[in-house]
Formats: C-alpha cells, structure tokens, sequence
C-alpha cells in the first residue's frame, strides 16, 4: 500500500460544500484535491499523496476499498528518488470529464501526457 485516505487527517467534502467556498477558496482547493469518481466528494490529502503525477502507465493503481478509489498500492517496485505515477482519471471525476470533453492532455493544471 502506497497511500490511503485517512478519515480526521485527510478531508473529504460534499460538493454542496465545496460550491459555498470562495473562488479563491475554490481555486486552491482544487490545486490539491480530487472529485472521488464513487462518491461524489471532494477528497483533499494532506500528506504527500497530492503530489502523485499523471502518468498513462501508472506507478500505481486503485486499491481494493469498496465503494471508494481512495488507496493506492504499488504496481511495480519503486525505486528511491523515482517519481510516483498514477492515472488521474481512473478516480478524479473533473480530470476524467475533461479529458473526455476536450481531448485536452492537460487538465486544472495537472498534466495527462
């Protein structure tokens, strides 16, 4: 196991919640954080995992927690110094629509390529 979602260390919101933020709030937010594809709520890690990089052949992929995308496990041994991939869209919902939508290899600044 890479990482998982830590219920009082990591914050999951509604996106009820998320819309009553200010937009510079909202901006920041985002930067960090990921619209979880099985429950609809905003997950913002506190710990290093918010700085997994998008890659087409992950590092890393979904663990095996029901109901949600929130763990990962390593697919491969990862080496020291090595940067930790993941695939955006197979559990951030905002990265999968607007790959989708626009064909973009870019999205919300986080790179797809």
């Amino acid at each position: 196991m890479v990482w998982t979602f830590t219920p009082g260390f990591d914050l999951e919101i509604e996106s009820s919640d998320f819309e009553r933020l200010s937009d510079p709030a909202r901006e920041q937010f985002l930067k960090y954080s990921y619209l979880d594809l099985p429950s609809g709520k905003y997950a913002l890690c506190f710990d290093d995992s918010r700085f997994f990089n998008h890659a087409d052949e992950p590092h890393v992929k979904d663990g095996d927690t029901p109901g949600t995308s929130q763990s990962s496990v390593a697919v491969r041994d990862i080496h020291p110094g090595e940067e930790v991939t993941c695939d955006y869209r197979t559990f951030d919902a905002l990265t999968r629509d607007r790959a989708v939508d626009t064909g973009a290899s870019s999205t919300n600044g986080r790179d797809l390529r």
